[in-house]
């Protein structure tokens, strides 16, 4: 069970971060609004992975979405950022029977509504950080918004596609 889980994150893995980096980050739905589909992994990662762990893995992620994208690091905070606060967030939505450790947060389990709050709460911290550490500045606050707010709603939109798509029924 264990090796089977392990190998699917790391197919996850790779398979978002080429996904992203040679396909998304071609594609510009409108100038400012890019989405940044590899934040499903740290969405994904199991329920009983170490915070340590998951840090790191988030850190690995984003530094290699950076160094395909030469953005300095700004996609490695914000994907650690949203690892470091996942923890809570899951501890906050906890539902009444908890969760299974070796599982993958998913809408079969937990419902449509639970998930879609989830990633919703998860790419908006994401896209805020990524967004405001790009740019540095508050001077263009309502840019900036417009940027954050778009690449989240097609992010979710694009999650969403995979989850309807790739649930399985171990979820």
């Amino acid at each position: 069970m264990l090796t089977k889980v392990l190998r699917s994150n790391l197919i996850r893995f790779l398979g978002l971060l080429f996904f992203q980096v040679i396909i998304l980050n071609e594609i510009h739905v409108h100038v400012p609004i890019i989405p940044y589909f590899y934040v499903l992994f740290i969405i994904l990662m199991p329920f009983g992975i170490s915070p340590a762990l998951s840090l790191i893995l988030a850190f690995a992620l984003g530094l290699s979405v950076d160094m395909f994208s030469n953005t300095g690091a700004i996609h490695a905070a914000a994907a650690v950022l949203v690892a470091f606060v996942r923890p809570y967030t899951l501890k906050a939505m906890k539902p009444v029977m908890g969760y299974e450790d070796l599982v993958r947060p998913g809408m079969r389990k937990l419902g449509f509504s639970w998930f879609v709050m989830y990633s919703a709460l998860l790419i908006i911290l994401h896209h805020f950080a990524l967004y405001f550490l790009e740019v540095f500045t508050f001077t263009e606050v309502l840019f900036t918004l417009s940027r954050i707010m778009g690449s989240s709603l097609i992010t979710l939109f694009l999650v969403l596609i995979f989850e309807f798509l790739f649930q399985s029924k171990n979820n």
